[in-house]
C-alpha cells in the first residue's frame, strides 16, 4: 500500500523532498517468499511502461558512466568535445575517468589538443596509485587502455578476448553498444562464450570494493547482482540483430548463472529473491523484442521458445526451485504467441464454422468426448497458468488471449501469430482475430458495451484488415497463419443485398468516418494510411490531417527537403512513405521512385543500420514494378539496383528477403523484354523472307564483271543491316543480364555460407526439431523462396544452375527426422515445394537432359514431396497466365 500511495501522490502533487528521493522499488520491495496469491506485479506492462520489466532496475548511475563514456570516445560535436575537455581537468582514480585520460595520453595525434589538460609527471602517478590502492592494478589497467585504443569495434572486442579478464560494465557496455559496427558472427559467438570470463574467475564471487575485498560469496554476489544484466543485455541485443538463433547459447548462460546460486539460495532468503529475479529476467531477455529485431525480417520463434525452455529446465531438481513472476508468464505468452501453428491450432482452423463465431465443429467422434481446454493454443494455456499463479489478468492479457484463439467469453477467434505489445483492448483485438475484412467489420460495428464508440486503435486495426491481400485459393496457408485476408464459403450462401449490407467500406470512406468523429491519424494508423495511398497527393493530405508535427510533415512533402530534418522523422513514417512513393506510378514526367532514392539517400544515417536493409528493400521492390520503373534505359534501370544491393549489403549484410526481390527484380526485366525481343525476331524473319523473295524474282541473268560484283557487295550489306536490327536489344540486354545474374548467383552462394557458419556455431546438437530448423535458416531453402530462385534463373537461361539449386535444396531436406516431421502434418507454405517443381517441369525441363531430370525426380519422391504431372505443369502456367512464360518456353 505504502508503495501505490507513493505512486499516488507522485502523480497529483510533488513530493517532499526528503521523500520524493527515495526510489519507489525501496519502499516495498515484493518478497518472492510470500503466498503467490498475495504477490503484486512490478507494474502493469501496457503503452505506459516499457515491456521489460523486471522487481529492480539498474541504477541511473551505472547507465550515466556508460553514456559518459561512450560519448567521449566516439561522440562527434561540441557536446563531446566539451566532454573530453572536461574529462581532461578531472583528477580522480575513478576507473572510467583514468582509461579515459589513458587514452588521450597516448594518441596526442587525435587528441592533441587535451595534452595540455591531462595531469602529468608525478600528479598522474599519485592517481594511479591511488586506482592501484583502491583494488586495481597497473596491469588490468594496461589491458583495459589496450582495449578500448583499438581502432574499429571489432578491433577492441578481439583485443578484448585476447586480454580474457573480467572487465568494468561500462567497458562491456561499451564494446557491445547500440551502435557497435560488429558483423562477424565468430567474434558474437566468442563473445558469448566469454561470459564465463566475465561472471566465474580464479575466486568465484570475489568482489573488490573500496579497499578491501569481498570473499563471502552471498555479500559479494548481492554486490554485483546488477551484472548480469549488464553482460547479457548487450550480447542479447546483437545476437537479435545478427543471428537471433544465437539465443539458445546465452540462455545456457543464464543458466549456469542461476544454478549458481542454488546452494546459497536454500538457506538465505535474500539469495532466493535475487535468484528469481534473475530467473525471470533471463525469460524476459530470450523474448523477440520489436525495437531489436530485424524490421519486417522473419523471426526463429522456435528458438526463442527453446531458449525459454532451457531457462525453465534450470533448477527444477533443486529444494526451492525459483518461482516464475507476472513479467516472466509474459514473456512466456509473448514467445508463444509468434509461433507457427502447430497440429491443434491447424485442425482447430480447419474445424472452424464459416460463420460467425467460428465454432469448432466436430471431425470425429474423438472431438466430441475432448474437453474445450485441448483445443485452446498454448499462449492461452500459459495464461491460464499465471491465473492459477495468483496474477490476475489485466485487459491486456484477455485481448492477447482473444488473439491467440478464445473469446473472454469462451469462444472461439481465429488465432493470430501477434502477440499484444501495443497494448491492444479486447474489442480492438476481435477486430483483429477475424479471417477477413468483412468479418472484421462485424466486430468493428459490434463493440463489447453498447455505449462504447470507436477510437485510433480499432480504425488503425480495420485499416490494416481492408489494405491486406486476398490468400491464394490454391495455396495451403491457413486463416492466422499469414497476413491475408481468407474468404469463407459462408459468403457465396449470402444474395447480392446481403453481400452488400455486410461489406466494409472503402478506405476513403471509412477515412471519413474517422475525421467525422474529430479522430486524427497517428502513430501506427498513420503508417498504414501513407503506406497505401494510391497517390502521393493522397499520402501528403493524410500526412497534413495527422497529429505529426508540422516541421515533419514540411520535410516530408518538400520538394528539396533538408538533410537534418529528414533525420530527426521517425523511421518507421519516413519507411512508410518510401511505401508510397515507389508504388505510385509516374505521372507528367514526374517520377516518385526517384524521390525515393533521393530521400533515401538522405535519411539513412549510420545509426539507422536497423532500418537501412528495410527502407531500400521497399526502393527495390519498386524497381520490380513495371508501372513504377521510370524511364531510362535497361542498363541505367539495372545500374540502379545494383546500387542498391550495395547499400544494403553495406548496412547489415545481404539477407534472404533482399536476395528473394533481386530475383523478382531480374524476372520482371526479362519478362518485360522477352515479348519485345519477339516482336523485333518476327519482324525480322519477315524482312529476311521477303529479301530472298526479291531475290528469287529480279536475281538471276545478272551480267559478270564489276556490276556483279557490286550486286553482291549490296546484298551483304542488307543483310548485315537486317542482322544488326534484329540483335540490336540482344546485344543491349545480354551484357547488363549477364551481370546482374552473376551478382544474383554470388549472393545465393553468399548467403548459404553464412548460413553454414551459423550452423557451425549452433552446433549439431541444437534442441529444436529439424523442420523448426529449416524453416528458421537465412539463406533461400524453403519453398517460396526457391520459387523465385528458380524462376530468375529460367528467365535467365542459367537452366544448368536451376537443376543444381534444386538438387542442392532437396538434399538439405533429406535430413534426418525432416521428412518424418513433415508426414501427416500441416504443411506451411515455406515447406511447399509444388510451384517450385511445377516452374521447373515447365521452364526447365525441356531444356535439360532427360537423365538429369530423371534424377531430380527420384530425389524429390525419396523425400516425399509430389512431383508435378503434365497436367499440373500445364494448369501452373495457366496460374500465372500474365507472366511471358509461354512465350519464354
Amino acid at each position: 500500500m505504502l508503495r501505490y500511495a507513493a505512486r499516488q501522490l507522485q502523480r497529483r502533487r510533488p513530493l517532499p523532498v526528503s521523500i520524493a528521493q527515495i526510489p519507489i522499488r525501496l519502499l516495498r520491495t515484493p518478497n518472492l517468499t510470500e503466498n503467490p496469491a498475495c504477490w503484486n506485479p512490478p507494474y502493469r506492462s501496457n503503452n505506459n511502461f516499457p515491456c521489460e520489466t523486471f522487481d529492480e532496475e539498474e541504477p541511473s548511475s551505472r547507465n550515466g558512466k556508460t553514456e559518459s563514456f561512450i560519448r567521449a570516445i566516439v561522440g562527434r560535436g561540441w557536446e563531446s568535445e566539451g566532454l573530453r575537455r572536461k574529462i581532461s581537468q578531472m583528477r580522480s582514480p575513478r576507473i572510467d575517468i583514468l582509461l579515459l585520460q589513458m587514452l588521450f595520453r597516448n594518441d596526442a595525434l587525435e587528441y592533441g589538443q587535451l595534452q595540455s589538460l591531462l595531469p602529468g609527471g608525478e600528479e598522474w602517478e599519485r592517481i594511479v596509485e591511488s586506482a592501484v590502492a583502491y583494488g586495481h592494478t597497473r596491469e588490468s589497467l594496461r589491458d583495459f587502455h589496450f582495449i578500448i585504443s583499438g581502432r574499429t569495434d571489432e578491433e577492441r572486442c578481439e583485443r578484448f578476448l585476447e586480454v580474457k579478464r573480467p572487465v568494468p560494465e561500462f567497458l562491456f557496455k561499451f564494446l557491445l553498444r547500440k551502435s557497435s559496427q560488429i558483423t562477424n558472427l565468430a567474434m558474437l559467438d566468442a563473445l558469448i562464450e566469454s561470459c564465463a570470463i566475465q561472471f566465474w574467475e580464479e575466486k568465484p564471487w570475489c568482489l573488490r570494493r573500496g579497499g578491501s575485498v569481498i570473499e563471502d560469496r552471498e555479500k559479494a554476489l548481492i554486490a554485483s547482482q546488477h551484472r548480469f544484466s549488464a553482460i547479457v543485455l548487450p550480447l542479447a541485443m546483437h545476437a537479435f540483430r545478427l543471428e537471433p538463433r544465437l539465443i539458445i547459447k546465452i540462455a545456457h548462460v543464464a543458466v549456469r548463472y542461476i544454478e549458481e546460486m542454488t546452494s546459497l539460495a536454500a538457506t538465505s532468503r535474500r539469495i532466493f529473491n535475487i535468484q528469481c529475479r534473475v530467473f525471470n529476467r533471463a525469460l524476459s531477455l530470450t523474448q523477440p523484442r520489436a525495437h531489436q529485431l530485424s524490421i519486417h525480417r522473419r523471426h526463429p520463434n522456435a528458438y526463442f521458445w527453446e531458449a525459454q525452455r532451457i531457462i525453465l529446465e534450470a533448477c527444477r531438481d533443486a529444494e526451492k526451485a525459483p518461482l516464475v513472476v507476472q513479467t516472466g508468464f509474459r514473456a512466456i505468452r509473448s514467445v508463444l504467441a509468434g509461433m507457427a501453428h502447430d497440429v491443434t491450432d491447424a485442425r482447430n482452423v480447419k474445424r472452424h464454422a464459416a460463420s460467425w463465431p467460428p465454432y469448432l465443429r466436430p471431425a470425429d467422434g474423438i472431438d466430441e468426448t475432448a474437453s474445450p481446454q485441448a483445443s485452446w493454443s498454448r499462449s492461452v494455456s500459459a495464461g491460464t497458468l499465471m491465473q492459477e499463479a495468483g496474477f490476475a489478468m489485466t485487459d491486456e492479457d484477455d485481448a492477447l488471449d482473444v488473439l491467440q484463439g478464445r473469446a473472454t467469453d469462451g469462444t472461439p477467434t481465429i488465432r493470430q501469430r501477434s502477440s499484444n505489445h501495443d497494448g491492444y483492448g479486447v474489442w480492438t483485438a476481435s477486430i483483429r482475430a477475424t479471417r477477413n475484412a468483412t468479418e472484421a467489420w462485424a466486430r468493428f460495428l459490434n463493440p463489447p458495451q453498447a455505449d462504447m464508440e470507436p477510437g485510433l486503435p480499432q480504425y488503425t486495426i480495420m485499416f490494416h484488415k481492408l489494405t491486406l491481400r486476398n490468400a491464394k485459393s490454391y495455396g495451403t496457408a491457413l486463416p492466422g497463419h499469414k497476413a491475408l485476408n481468407f474468404p469463407t464459403r459462408h459468403e457465396a450462401q449470402l444474395t447480392q443485398f446481403e453481400r452488400a449490407r455486410v461489406r466494409p467500406p472503402s478506405m476513403a470512406e471509412l477515412y471519413r468516418q474517422m475525421m467525422l468523429r474529430d479522430i486524427r491519424p497517428q502513430g501506427t494508423c498513420l503508417r498504414i494510411l501513407v503506406a497505401n495511398a494510391d497517390s502521393l497527393t493522397t499520402a501528403h493530405q493524410y500526412l497534413r490531417d495527422s497529429t505529426e508535427d508540422a516541421s515533419t510533415v514540411q520535410c516530408l512533402t518538400a520538394a528539396t527537403p533538408e538533410v537534418e530534418g529528414m533525420r530527426k522523422i521517425p523511421k518507421a513514417l519516413f519507411a512508410a512513405y518510401m511505401q508510397a512513393c515507389t508504388q505510385v506510378a509516374p505521372s507528367d514526367g514526374y517520377y516518385p521512385l526517384k524521390r525515393a532514392m533521393r530521400l533515401a539517400g538522405m535519411e539513412l544515417d549510420p545509426d539507422s543500420r536497423r532500418w537501412t536493409p528495410h527502407i531500400w528493400g521497399i526502393v527495390l521492390k519498386g524497381l520490380s514494378r513495371p508501372s513504377v520503373m521510370w524511364g531510362n534505359t535497361l542498363r541505367e534501370h539495372m545500374a540502379t539496383a545494383h546500387y542498391v544491393m550495395d547499400r544494403i549489403e553495406e548496412s547489415n549484410g545481404m539477407s534472404v528477403s533482399a536476395f528473394v526481390q533481386f530475383c523478382k527484380c531480374i524476372r520482371k526485366v526479362m519478362g518485360r523484354e522477352i515479348p519485345r525481343l519477339l516482336e523485333e525476331a518476327e519482324a525480322a524473319e519477315m524482312e529476311r523472307e521477303k529479301e530472298e523473295g526479291g531475290e528469287g524474282e529480279y536475281g538471276e541473268g545478272e551480267g559478270e564483271g564489276k556490276e556483279a560484283e557490286e550486286e553482291e557487295e549490296e546484298e551483304e550489306d542488307d543483310g548485315r543491316k537486317t542482322r544488326t536490327r534484329e540483335g540490336k536489344t540482344l546485344a543491349q540486354l545480354v551484357p547488363v543480364m549477364d551481370v546482374a545474374v552473376r551478382r544474383m548467383k554470388t549472393e545465393f552462394r553468399r548467403l548459404v555460407e553464412r548460413e553454414r557458419v551459423s550452423q557451425e556455431l549452433l552446433g549439431e546438437q541444437q534442441p529444436v526439431t529439424g523442420l523448426d530448423r529449416m524453416l528458421c535458416r537465412t539463406d533461400a531453402v524453403n519453398g517460396e523462396q526457391q520459387h523465385e530462385y528458380v524462376l530468375a534463373l529460367a528467365y535467365t537461361g542459367e537452366v544448368e544452375e536451376a537443376v543444381a539449386t534444386l538438387r542442392w535444396t532437396v538434399a538439405q531436406w533429406r535430413q534426418a527426422g525432416v521428412t518424418e516431421e513433415v508426414e501427416g502434418m500441416f504443411m506451411a507454405s515455406e515447406a511447399d515445394f509444388f510451384e517450385a517443381l511445377c516452374a521447373f517441369r515447365y521452364l526447365v525441363e525441356p531444356l535439360v537432359a532427360v537423365e538429369e531430370a530423371e534424377a531430380l525426380r527420384r530425389e524429390v519422391e525419396a523425400v516425399g514431396w509430389p512431383w508435378p504431372d503434365d497436367e499440373a505443369a500445364e494448369a501452373y502456367e495457366q496460374l500465372y497466365r500474365h507472366r511471358p512464360t509461354r512465350e519464354l518456353r
